[in-house]
Order: C-alpha cells, then structure tokens, then sequence
C-alpha cells in the first residue's frame, strides 16, 4: 500500500522476536533466529533490496535508529512517540498510549545510551547529494554508501507527510553498509 508505517523489531537473548507495525505488536516470540554467534544478522545492512542487491523495494525511509539491546516497554513507547510526533503519524498511535497526544518531553533517541545508529532524513547534513551517495549515521558515524549513481536513491524533501525522506525506485536504488553498528547479536531495530 501507500500508506507510511513504522515499523520495529527485536530479538531477545533466547533468539526469539517480537515485532510491531504501526505502533501495535503483530508477532510475539517468534523463533527462528540462528543460535550460532557467527551466523548473527545484520552482518550486513541493505535499505532498498535484498540479499545480493536483489529485489529493489519502492519505498521511501525517513529514519532508522538501533539500539544494542532490548528496549524497555517505557523507552519503547518513547521511541514511538517521538516517531510519531515527529512524522506526524500521531493520530495512529492506539488509543491509550503513553504518547498519544504528546511527543515525550526532552527525549530523543540520542537520551538512550544503548543507542548505536541513527539516521534520519530530516537532518540533510547527514546526506551528500540529491540521489544520495552517502548516508551518515548521527550517533557514531557509520554510513550507508552508493557509489554507482544509476543505483543511488533520491533524497525528497517533500516526502512522508510532506517531511524529508530518501526514496527507493523499486529498480535498481539501493543503500549498504557492511558493519553491525557495534551491535549484539539481539538488536532493536526500527525503521
């Protein structure tokens, strides 16, 4: 569909997850992680496709931020009422959330000390150029690379609810980064 989401992930030290769509949890405790230490993903990151640079997504991301362990329900709520607020989604937050009808009071995903990647569309000093060839991580530095400029996404400034975005063509724009951002092997993801 069209419609912008906010979606987030975590994986706990018994290798089983729990994911949310739109601020409402849809899968709990669902195995399938892989128990050997080597075999831990995000070993690589790729925003706009697949495996080997394969099955480009259309689709347009505005922020990403990980965090090096399992988030608590309370900074959980946080982080999606700061999301919320912030890319005006805050009418889709459930009825009775922490943050429903404020974003949380001085908090941003920087205030967590477990935070390790942070990258967000709306701050354009962290993108070089238009179709974008670098995406830089605010919390530490690392960074989404495209060298090839047929494959380098665009950065919109009027994109999810008129706010920045980096969009994805469904062809060929794509996003990688070979590194984990220092993460454990159970991150908490949300994009």
């Amino acid at each position: 569909n069209t419609d912008f989401h906010v979606i987030a992930a975590s994986i706990n030290s018994s290798d089983t997850a729990t994911t949310w769509l739109d601020f409402v949890e849809n899968t709990q405790n669902a195995g399938g992680a892989n128990n050997n230490v080597n075999k831990y993903m995000p070993k690589q990151l790729q925003f706009g496709g697949w495996q080997s640079k394969s099955e480009y997504s259309t689709g347009e991301i505005a922020e990403f931020v990980a965090f090096n362990q399992v988030l608590s329900e309370e900074v959980r709520k946080k982080v999606e009422g700061y999301l919320a607020h912030k890319w005006s989604l805050n009418t889709t937050l459930p009825s009775g959330h922490d943050y429903q009808f404020d974003s949380p009071t001085d908090w941003v995903p920087s205030s967590e000390s477990t935070l390790q990647a942070w990258f967000d569309a709306n701050d354009s000093s962290t993108i070089v150029s238009n179709f974008v060839k670098e995406w830089r991580d605010s919390a530490n530095g690392n960074v989404f690379l495209q060298e090839e400029i047929s494959s380098r996404p665009e950065y919109l400034e009027n994109g999810i609810n008129e706010m920045p975005a980096v969009n994805f063509d469904g062809i060929e724009s794509f996003l990688e980064i070979s590194t984990r951002f220092g993460l454990n092997k159970n991150p908490d993801l949300m994009v």
